[in-house]
C-alpha cells in the first residue's frame, strides 16, 4: 500500500510488541547499572558551574542548528526542491521530535508530512531526504570520532574498525550506491523513484563540515561534563568520542524512540576504562539531558514559525 497522510507506514502489531520488549528490557538493565553507580556518588564528587552549563547549551543549540538545518537545506535542493532558509530550519528541527514517540519511523514521517504541508513538497521527496540524512549523518558521525581515536581507550582492533567504518560510509554516499536502495525503498513504499542531484565530491565535502560540527557539539559536552565534575586528567578526547559512538548507536537503534537505553548502555560501557563508575553515571546521564534539552529547544522554538508560514505551493 503506497505511503500517503491517509495510510502513513505502520509497524506490524507483533514488530511493535517485540519493540517495546527490547526497550524495556535495555532501560531496565542501564537503570539497574546507573543506580548501583550512583550510589557511590557524593556531594563533594560534584562541581556545578552554571556558567560552563550554560556556555555548553548554547553551543550546543547553535551547531545542531547549523549541522541539521545545513543538510535539511542541502539535500531537498539535491532532489530538485529548493527551500528557504527559515524552511529548512523547520523541516530539520520540528520532525526531530518525533524521534521521542514510540516508533522511530515517527522523524522520518513527519519530515516527509511536514515538507509537503509548508514546502509543497512530493511525498517520495521527503522519503528520499529522510534516507539521505540518515546516511550523512552516521558518515558524519564516524568521521568525527577518526581523529579522537588517538585519545580513546578501546579493545584491540576496535580503532580499526571504526576507521574502515569511516572510509565506507564515504563510498556509500556516491549517487550510484545512494540511489539503488533509496529507490528501491521508494518502490516499496508505493512512491516514484527520484534522482539525485549531488555529486559524489560536494557530497563528501558536505559530510566533512557536518563532521566538523559533530567534532564541536562533542567538545561543548565535554564542556558540559567538566562544568559538573573534577574529571581526570587527559579524557576529553576520549568523553568526546564517547558522546559521539554512544549517540550514533541510540541513532541507529530503531527499536528504542531517541535511543532510549541504548545511547546510555553504550555511553556507561565507552566510559569505564576513563572514569571511575560514579562519575560515568553523571556523565550518561547528563549526555541524555544535553541531548534532549537542544532537541526540545529548537523544536519548540520553531514550532512557532509554522503558524506564519504561507500556504505551499502545489507539491513539486
Amino acid at each position: 500500500m503506497p505511503v500517503t497522510e491517509a495510510a502513513p507506514l505502520r509497524l506490524p502489531r507483533w514488530a511493535r510488541w517485540l519493540e517495546r520488549a527490547l526497550v524495556l528490557s535495555t532501560v531496565a538493565w542501564v537503570a539497574w547499572v546507573l543506580v548501583g553507580q550512583l550510589r557511590a556518588l557524593s556531594a563533594e564528587d560534584l562541581r556545578i558551574s552554571p556558567m560552563w552549563l550554560a556556555l555548553s547549551l548554547a553551543g550546543g543549540l547553535l551547531v545542531v542548528a547549523a549541522f541539521h538545518g545545513g543538510l535539511v537545506w542541502i539535500d531537498f535542493r539535491a532532489v530538485g526542491h529548493p527551500l528557504s532558509v527559515r524552511q529548512a530550519l523547520i523541516l530539520a528541527n520540528v520532525p526531530r521530535m518525533g524521534k521521542y514517540l514510540p516508533g522511530r519511523f515517527q522523524a522520518a514521517l513527519g519530515l516527509m508530512w511536514l515538507a509537503r504541508r509548508l514546502a509543497g513538497a512530493l511525498v517520495e521527496k521527503g522519503a528520499f531526504v529522510s534516507l539521505l540524512l540518515l546516511v550523512q549523518g552516521t558518515a558524519a558521525v564516524l568521521l568525527a570520532v577518526a581523529p579522537l581515536l588517538a585519545w580513546v581507550v578501546l579493545p584491540a582492533g576496535w580503532s580499526l574498525v571504526l576507521l574502515v567504518a569511516a572510509g565506507g560510509s564515504l563510498l556509500l554516499l556516491h549517487p550510484a550506491w545512494l540511489e539503488r536502495p533509496a529507490n528501491f525503498a521508494l518502490r516499496r513504499l508505493g512512491l516514484k523513484p527520484l534522482s539525485l542531484r549531488l555529486p559524489w565530491r560536494d557530497n563528501v565535502l558536505i559530510v566533512a563540515a557536518a563532521a566538523a560540527l559533530n567534532l564541536g557539539k562533542a567538545f561543548l559536552f565535554v564542556l558540559c561534563a567538566e562544568g559538573l565534575l573534577d574529571l581526570p586528567a587527559g579524557v576529553s578526547g576520549h568523553l568526546a568520542a564517547s558522546f559521539l559512538l554512544s549517540a550514533l548507536a541510540g541513532f541507529l537503534a530503531f527499536f528504542a524512540p531517541a535511543g532510549i537505553g541504548v545511547q546510555e548502555g553504550a555511553m556507561l560501557l565507552l566510559l569505564a576504562p576513563a572514569v571511575p563508575p560514579e562519575q560515568a553515571a553523571v556523565i550518561t546521564l547528563a549526555g541524555r539531558v544535553f541531548g534532549t534539552l537542544i532537541d526540545l529547544v529548537l523544536g519548540v522554538a520553531h514550532l512557532g514559525w509554522i503558524r506564519s508560514r504561507r500556504q505551499p505551493t502545489e507539491p513539486t
